[in-house]
């Protein structure tokens, strides 16, 4: 019907009127393009093909079911930042190896999870995690790889709110601690902590924080691996996407993962798997 407002080209008066058919009672309802939604997902890989990451979409945007497995058939990773969102992620088909940790405060309960279940990598907000990980992984048998949030003191545009890695932000550590754990961690023996995590702040278009975010991992990796070896940039966590001209962004995006690549060439050394994005919305 023309002049019909629709989503993936089925007019939503059509899309009311079939539900009221399954539930007469029905009067409101979300409606999702998954067509759209897999294009976007395509898209955000392709755009950092060449390093080809582990591409995290966050559960916190939208953990309905039907989205995810959508999103688990299209071969991307889940971030999670609950006990819930882990088990969601683990019912909707991201294994093991595509599963991520993330976020502060994380509960003993989720720690144990993420040892006896399995996941990519768990992003450590605060060194005080990694005692009860190494518990939990040693009760589990198994090891588990870690990633330091590393707090890189880079301002962003925007609302300060959504700011999460100037100076003042309350996320992750300095540096010199994450190289300092990095140094001592066989203390942990059942951790691999060979990772750095960056994340700078959301609803970002501008790509030079972006770009100074990365190359403020790479730079700390050289230092990392002094006298250890293996220390990569496990993960670094590319902000959400702003809801407005998200083709722009991705674009953007892509500059940050040329940037990047001339690294990789120039001798940051960036394994082709040793790296992690993530997508919120």
């Amino acid at each position: 019907m023309s002049g019909a407002l629709a989503i993936g080209s089925i007019p939503l008066d059509q899309a009311a009127s079939a539900l009221r058919r399954r539930d007469p009672s029905a009067r409101a309802f979300y409606a999702y393009d998954l067509d759209a939604l897999t294009s976007r997902a395509r898209r955000f890989r392709a755009a950092f093909d060449a390093i080809d990451p582990l591409v995290a979409y966050a559960l916190k945007a939208n953990a309905l079911p039907a989205l995810l497995e959508v999103l688990a058939a299209e071969g991307l990773g889940a971030d999670a930042a609950s006990l819930g969102e882990l088990e969601r992620a683990a019912a909707s088909g991201f294994g093991a190896e595509r599963r991520v940790l993330n976020g502060n405060g994380k509960t003993h309960e989720e720690l144990e999870w993420a040892a006896r279940e399995g996941v990519h990598s768990l992003n450590a907000d605060h060194l005080g995690e990694l005692d009860p990980l190494e518990r939990a992984a040693a009760a589990s048998g198994r090891n588990v790889t870690v990633a330091l949030r590393v707090n890189p003191g880079i301002a962003t545009p925007g609302h300060p709110y959504v700011a999460t890695g100037d100076e003042e932000a309350k996320f992750g550590i300095s540096a010199d601690a994450a190289l300092e754990a990095i140094a001592a961690r066989a203390r942990w023996p059942h951790l691999r902590v060979t990772g750095i995590h960056v994340h700078v702040g959301s609803q970002i278009l501008d790509p030079e924080p972006l770009r100074r975010a990365a190359r403020f991992a790479l730079e700390l990796v050289p230092d990392a691996r002094e006298g250890l070896g293996d220390v990569g940039v496990r993960r670094r966590h590319v902000p959400e996407l702003a809801r407005e001209d998200r083709r722009k962004a991705v674009g953007k995006l892509q500059l940050v993962h040329v940037e990047l690549d001339r690294a990789d060439r120039e001798g940051a050394s960036l394994p082709r798997d040793a790296a992690a994005t993530g997508s919120g919305r």
